[in-house]
């Protein structure tokens, strides 16, 4: 069965190279179905449909892209599949799987990643622990290379001293989170905690090394920071009421 094109689509001639139809199809007088075609040079000739074969279309979107839907934000997870119509797999937001016609997807661009912006560490070579965890970025061109992957984002996490290079981030929306972790243990900085001494300290909201400080006598310049004093006079509690 001869192959039928469409005006506008891209095909190869078989000596010609690449080209596009113009017009057509139509059948001369001996019966053959003919297309005229614009090569690259711009010239147009005519050619017969066995002369022709189609360039298939690159796939309209990639695993891994990110979407949106009538309004919704979905994610390509598989496809194109070929049925009676083309289909992709999405997953929305809260991680549910469907099938969606891409005439329905329009490809979401998010802005690029700053510095100061509050994301989430999607991937991080050798500190997949920090998966999923949430911070605020303070470099964004880091020369930094993993196992063959580049880890351009430098991200400091939310209640860490320390900071992850990432070499995949999605911004979030929440604020940074004012907690602080240490030896297993999250410390909420607006509340107050009591040693085994029965000492109560409340944090400054400053800090000695990225450190938090806290003090028992309201001094915000005081020295103690929280790990000081949870490895000195630990564990603490922290005072309800």
């Amino acid at each position: 069965m001869t192959e039928r094109f469409e005006v506008g689509q891209k095909v190869k001639h078989n000596v010609r190279g690449d080209a596009e139809v113009t017009y057509g199809p139509y059948t001369n007088t001996f019966g053959q179905v003919h297309y005229v075609v614009r090569l690259a040079s711009g010239r147009e000739l005519d050619a017969t449909a066995d002369q022709l074969s189609a360039i298939p279309e690159p796939p309209k979107f990639s695993v891994g892209d990110k979407v949106t839907s009538f309004g919704d934000k979905y994610t390509i997870l598989a496809g194109p599949f070929q049925g009676h119509t083309e289909w992709y797999v999405v997953e929305d937001e809260d991680g549910k799987a469907m099938t969606a016609d891409p005439n329905d997807l329009v490809r979401h661009d998010p802005e690029p990643i700053k510095v100061g912006d509050r994301v989430r560490v999607l991937r991080a070579t050798y500190a997949e622990e920090c998966h999923g965890l949430t911070g605020t970025v303070d470099n964004v061109d880091c020369d930094v290379t993993l196992d063959g992957i580049s880890h351009p984002y430098h991200v400091n996490l939310d209640g860490r001293s320390g900071g992850v290079y990432a070499s995949s981030v999605e911004p979030v929306d929440e604020p940074a989170a004012d907690t602080y972790e240490y030896d297993g243990v999250t410390y909420d900085l607006s509340a107050r905690y009591r040693d085994k001494d029965g000492d109560v300290w409340s944090f400054t909201g400053k800090r000695r090394a990225s450190v938090p400080t806290v003090t028992m006598t309201g001094d915000v310049d005081n020295w103690n920071t929280i790990e000081l004093i949870a490895r000195n006079y630990g564990p603490l509690t922290r005072v309800t009421g």
